[in-house]
Parts: C-alpha cells; structure tokens; sequence
C-alpha cells in the first residue's frame, strides 16, 4: 500500500483493534480515489473458516461488495419511493385526465408525442436518416445508414445553430470531400426552417404551468408572464389555435367558457 494512503488510514484507525481493512473506490490507487473503508475486528464466520489466506482475502471482499450493493439497493428503493411521491403529488395538481374527459386519455402522453414530433421536424434530415436505418437488412447497409445519421446530424445542427459541431479535423477533412455530405448541407439549407419556439414554449408549459386547464384570457396573461413577452403580443384565441394545430388538447369542458382552478404564478 502507498505511504499516502497508509498514513490516512492509521489515522482513522488510532486506538481502534482492526484485524482487516477493505478499500473501496475506482481509478487508480491514490488516496483521493478511496470511497470508503471497511475496518474488521474479528473475521465473518463464513470467512473465518476457510483455510487460504487468498481465499480468505476474497470472501472478505465479497462480503464488503455484498454489503455495498445491499444499501446502494436499499438508497434506490428509497429515491423511488420519493419518485413515486413527488409523482402522485403532481398527478393530484396536474392530473393525466379530469372527469368530463374519455377514461382512455392522457395530457402526458399527448404532450409527450407532441415534443417528440417538434423534435423530428426540428431534425428532419437526422431522423430521416434514422428511419432508413432501422429499414437496413444487411450489415452494410447498416454502416452506411450510421455514417448517412452522422452527417444528417451535423447538417442539422448547422442549420439549426448556424455552426457546425465539434468534429475532429480528420473526420471534418472527410466531410468535406463526402458528396451525401454535400447534398444534405444543401437540402437543409435551402429548407424553409422555423425553430417554431411558441410550439415548444406552449408544450413546454403545457402541464407544468397549466396551460391545459386555461381559457383564452388566462393563457394569453400567463404566457406572456412565463415567458416575458410584452403584453398581447401573443393573443390568447391565436396561442389556443395553434396549441391545438400542433396537437395539443385542452382539458376544458367543451361547449362552455368555464374558469379553472388557477394555481399561483410560481
């Protein structure tokens, strides 16, 4: 053991009778990568047993590993039962469907399939490219389906951000002499492209800020609140259009203007 490294470990170790210590961490074998350290003052009896000092070396490190895996099993259990709480809190403030609406309906799900289409019209080429690949039959066409994803996503990107992302200079060198390259920087380019950022404040919020139990009057102030827009720049009637045009559903009653329960800005 490295002198470093021994001088902690006495350290903690004064005036305590340890028979054994275990190390636990990753990386190399420095001080700052110890974890933690199991200390024994008496052999487990399944490890007392065995006769090998390597034997005897290994079931004691197993033990440590079984007890390390045992509490990061009992700290997952725990994190999802406080998941599972904070969940059924914001069901209650938010929840998937109110009573009026059919049993079968889900806001999350609309919404959830919603961003995912922003997303693919965001990225045409990349899951276009995507597409064909799962399309591929044979291994070859499964290389070249990576490669076709690979310059789709940085075309894209281009496109989107106006800059290309960090490539390294051989595969940027290789770019640039690619003719799919070439025509995809072209297509994306000469594409009619709208970032469409209302169509994502909207989804973005659509739950979370409650926008699907708001009428007209209350999105158009609560929109503009949430994300700084001027007053009545973003009229409630146009804003409720196009939520439901990008596919959106309201959880309102139809046929009646009725007020929901608001929750407090915040």
């Amino acid at each position: 053991m490295s002198e470093p490294i021994q001088q902690v470990l006495n350290k903690l170790a004064q005036g305590k009778k340890v028979f054994c210590q275990v190390l636990v961490g990753s990386g190399e074998y420095i001080a700052e990568n110890v974890d933690e350290v199991f200390w024994f003052a008496y052999l487990p009896p399944e490890v007392a047993t065995l006769q090998s000092e390597a034997d005897r070396t290994k079931c004691v490190a197993n033990v440590v590993l079984d007890l390390v895996e045992r509490r990061h099993q009992e700290e997952l259990e725990k994190l999802k039962m406080q998941g599972n709480a904070r969940h059924e809190a914001e069901l209650k403030k938010f929840p998937t469907r109110l009573p009026h609406e059919p049993q079968d309906f889900d806001h999350y799900k609309n919404r959830a399939d919603v961003l995912w289409q922003l997303l693919r019209k965001g990225w045409p080429q990349f899951f276009e490219a995507h597409d064909r690949m799962n399309l591929a039959k044979t291994e070859l066409e499964r290389i070249e389906s990576q490669k076709r994803i690979w310059l789709a996503y940085i075309a894209d990107h281009k496109a989107i951000y106006g800059n290309f992302p960090d490539v390294k200079e051989d595969e940027a060198a290789e770019l640039w002499r690619n003719d799919d390259f070439h025509r995809l920087m072209s297509d994306v380019l000469n594409a009619p492209r709208s970032r469409d950022k209302r169509s994502w404040q909207l989804a973005d919020g659509w739950i979370d800020r409650n926008y699907y139990r708001m009428n007209e009057a209350e999105l158009e102030e609560a929109f503009a609140r949430d994300w700084n827009y001027p007053t009545s720049l973003h009229k409630g009637n146009t804003l409720a259009k196009h939520a439901r045009k990008t596919g959106l559903r309201f959880a309102l009653r139809p046929g009646r203007p009725e007020k929901p329960n608001l929750l407090p800005p915040g």
